[in-house]
């Protein structure tokens, strides 16, 4: 059901950067990947970011396969908890 609900609204939105899934509690491990191969970009969800977050942080460069780009790429980035927060 999330599957074709995300492709309904992605098909409703040509043009898209990235798809980003809100909802940990979504069974979306397993739609990630056909999710970037049928529209060609990242599909991002709470679930494996934090993942992903978690490795960066404790410097494991560990790809998992089968959930999306962003687990089986492991790429280098910038999130908030990197970034310099201002004082107030």
């Amino acid at each position: 059901m999330v599957f074709w609900t995300m492709r309904r609204r992605v098909r409703r939105n040509q043009g898209v950067d990235a798809i980003y899934m809100l909802g940990p509690a979504w069974h979306t491990l397993d739609i990630i990947e056909p999710l970037e191969a049928e529209f060609g970009v990242p599909v991002f969800h709470a679930v494996p970011t934090q993942c992903w977050d978690i490795q960066r942080h404790l410097g494991i460069h560990e790809p998992i396969k089968d959930y999306g780009r962003l687990l089986a790429e492991r790429p280098d980035g910038i999130t908030m908890s990197t970034r310099s927060v201002a004082a107030r």
